[in-house]
């Protein structure tokens, strides 16, 4: 019976042993969390906002125009077709019915392929900036984490919610733009030639 009762003062000891264990490392991780530095970051402002972007943007913004031209152009031809099938019906042969259908259907096919056209346009713009300027991005990244000796960076554009104050792309912009400045002289130098051709 004394054995007994020693094993389960032991056993007693031994669990509360472990959950003081337990809670010492939680005390300690929580206050590992606590004395991390964090850091947001939104990679979509090199993408608007950083000077090599501005250089592409008047002929993005050229090209969307011209888009958005031929669309609205496309629909008014469409709304004219509808009008006149509307018209016919009763009166125009099921052949002549027939082919001003599958002028509509080409009308909406046409708007289609355009926009297709447009948002590959932008996928290729994105992943060609990525894989010129990548490694600067990554650079620029490394740069601001040095002065504010970050332990974390985060991308904010999968947050549900971020202080501003912990935001860090205008500082990632700046460095970029310092980094990217011999670059963005030679893409400027190439586009005006560009133009002066023309």
């Amino acid at each position: 019976m004394k054995q007994l009762k020693i094993l389960i003062a032991l056993s007693v000891v031994a669990i509360f042993s472990t959950a003081n264990a337990a809670e010492v490392m939680d005390a300690k991780q929580s206050m590992a969390l606590s004395q991390l530095k964090i850091g947001f970051m939104n990679p979509d402002v090199l993408f608007e906002q950083s000077a090599i972007a501005k250089l592409y943007k008047p002929n993005m913004d050229a090209q969307a125009r011209q888009v958005d031209a031929r669309i609205t152009e496309i629909a008014a031809e469409f709304q004219k077709l509808e009008q006149d099938f509307k018209r016919e019906q009763g009166i125009a042969s099921d052949e002549e019915l027939q082919a001003m259908q599958q002028a509509m259907q080409q009308k909406e096919y046409e708007a289609q392929g355009l926009q297709q056209q447009h948002q590959q346009m932008l996928a290729s713009y994105g992943q060609n900036f990525s894989q010129q300027f990548g490694s600067v991005f990554r650079s620029a990244v490394e740069l601001v984490v040095q002065e504010k000796q970050l332990d974390l960076v985060f991308d904010n554009n999968a947050l549900v919610y971020m202080n501003n104050e912990l935001d860090i792309s205008q500082a990632v912009l700046v460095k970029f733009d310092e980094l990217t400045a011999a670059s963005y002289q030679q893409l400027k130098a190439q586009i005006e030639s560009q133009q002066t051709a023309k």
